[in-house]
């Protein structure tokens, strides 16, 4: 048999018990850790400091999760409140704008950054996002962008069977190789601005499509005639 002291009854098994227990409004009961407490303040302190427990303390019937990534999600989705801020905002654009500002976070995967710098990095990681709108100019491919289409060429899949040593033949022939083609044994070509070494056409593209230089593709820059070139030659 099984006795509740405050209540003088007895339970004829543990299982019985129990069930008196988490139903009795006489008893402070924690149904997860399976234990009672005599007051409701001794419960409340125990829900606070158990690892066992993560309360939200804005809800009014203070819902308990089993994780605190589940009270952290909660609490994001239901209350528009920015964990590592212990802020909360008025609205989930507010919250947005927030963690776009102070945490680095990119709108259209929800990707958080480390830095500012990292985000800006986006340039490249943007393009994850972007439309294939660049069509290469020996198939019928398309991709992100101009170093995509290249880096494609280089590696020799594409139908018209151009590969990499073609790509830096091609480079050299062009009239405006001398700005950015390199004297150095290494590297094949370097940044016209800032002398970045690449030893592929596709790398110094990524590297003019990224911030990290002011070096760009616009008309009428080595890079862009380099670019109408090689559309001749594939055409």
């Amino acid at each position: 048999m099984e006795y509740c002291a405050k209540c003088e009854r007895e339970f004829v098994s543990e299982e019985s018990l129990e069930q008196h227990l988490r139903h009795s409004s006489s008893h402070e009961y924690c149904v997860r850790c399976s234990k009672s407490f005599d007051s409701a303040s001794a419960l409340q302190q125990h829900l606070r400091d158990s690892s066992k427990h993560h309360i939200c303390s804005m809800c009014t019937t203070r819902m308990d999760f089993d994780n605190r990534a589940d009270l952290e999600a909660h609490l994001e989705k239901v209350h528009d409140h920015c964990v590592p801020c212990n802020r909360s905002f008025d609205s989930p654009q507010l919250l947005e704008e927030h963690d776009v500002s102070a945490h680095n976070l990119c709108t259209i995967c929800k990707s958080y950054f480390a830095t500012q710098q990292n985000l800006r990095c986006t340039v490249q990681h943007a393009k994850t996002h972007s439309a294939k709108n660049m069509e290469c100019f020996g198939c019928y491919r398309t991709f992100r962008s101009s170093s995509a289409v290249l880096l494609h060429l280089e590696s020799g899949n594409c139908a018209s069977e151009v590969d990499n040593d073609w790509m830096v033949e091609l480079a050299f022939e062009c009239h405006q190789s001398r700005f950015y083609t390199s004297e150095d044994d290494d590297y094949n070509f370097e940044c016209p601005t800032c002398g970045t070494p690449f030893s592929a056409m596709s790398g110094l593209l990524q590297h003019v499509e990224s911030d990290v230089c002011t070096e760009d593709v616009a008309m009428g820059k080595p890079l862009f005639k380099f670019l109408r070139f090689l559309q001749s030659r594939l055409a």
